[in-house]
């Protein structure tokens, strides 16, 4: 369920404007403007103000929300994103098998507690879900799509063929 404090707060600091489309994943609108606003493993800041306070994933879930298409494609960017930002912030140090047992991991479980990717990934589903209304279901549907692409790509192009194909997303 979307928190209403949070949009406010966005909205105040100009660093969030709901997209047209359905299948455009807020979180990636928030960040958009990356002169105001920046995600970390540490949690999501407005630059020159303290970190937003963030519920957990579970608290945020909605009871049963069915997805629509477009909003576990908005998901899917959402992840990938987080993916290719924290690979290109790293000097591109990620592999794809890195990638696949995390999405793997939290595909189960996607509140499970980790440290590196897989909080950078739950970082982004955080400030996806306190933007729109999703299930736990939906997240796990989009994380499990992700693996699936990653497994796709990494069998295709090899040990870094799915990051190859989402690098796009940052650029």
């Amino acid at each position: 369920m979307p928190d209403q404090q949070v949009l406010e707060t966005l909205r105040e600091n100009g660093a969030y404007t709901p997209p047209e489309e359905q299948d455009m994943s807020r979180a990636l609108m928030a960040l958009s403007n990356r002169r105001k606003f920046k995600i970390s493993p540490e949690g999501v800041f407005l630059l020159k103000k303290n970190p937003l306070d963030l519920s957990a994933l579970p608290e945020l879930y909605e009871e049963s929300s069915k997805g629509s298409e477009p909003q576990i494609v908005a998901l899917c960017m959402a992840v990938e994103y987080a993916i290719a930002l924290l690979d290109h912030d790293t000097g591109h140090g990620l592999k794809d098998s890195e990638v696949i047992a995390v999405l793997d991991k939290l595909g189960f479980k996607p509140e499970s507690s980790q440290a590196g990717l897989s909080q950078y990934i739950q970082a982004f589903l955080q400030l996806e879900l306190s933007l729109d209304s999703y299930s736990r279901s939906d997240i796990r549907q989009a994380l499990r799509r992700c693996l699936r692409s990653a497994q796709r790509h990494h069998k295709l192009d090899g040990e870094r063929g799915y990051l190859n194909f989402i690098h796009h997303l940052i650029h």
